[in-house]
């Protein structure tokens, strides 16, 4: 289980390094492949980047989004002010 975790992690942080946002992570975003012959080669995935968009550009910077976008059961409750 600590593979799959550290790989979700590492592609999280490749992704903002690399200037994106997912918008969107939740467990049915996450697949597992499982190699039952081969443990090592078992790997996961993050899925449905329909909702991702620029987070950071050089020279400008962060970049703030000013609506609500996800799935809405996973959520905050609120609005953003």
């Amino acid at each position: 289980m600590y593979r799959y975790f550290k790989q979700f992690g590492s592609a999280i942080q490749f992704m903002h390094e690399n200037g994106f946002a997912h918008n969107d992570i939740k467990l049915n975003n996450v697949l597992i492949f499982k190699n039952t012959g081969d443990e090592k080669r078992s790997y996961c995935k993050i899925t449905d980047f329909g909702l991702s968009g620029v987070s950071y550009l050089k020279g400008i910077g962060v970049i703030k989004k000013h609506n609500y976008c996800g799935t809405k059961y996973y959520m905050s409750p609120g609005k953003p002010k």
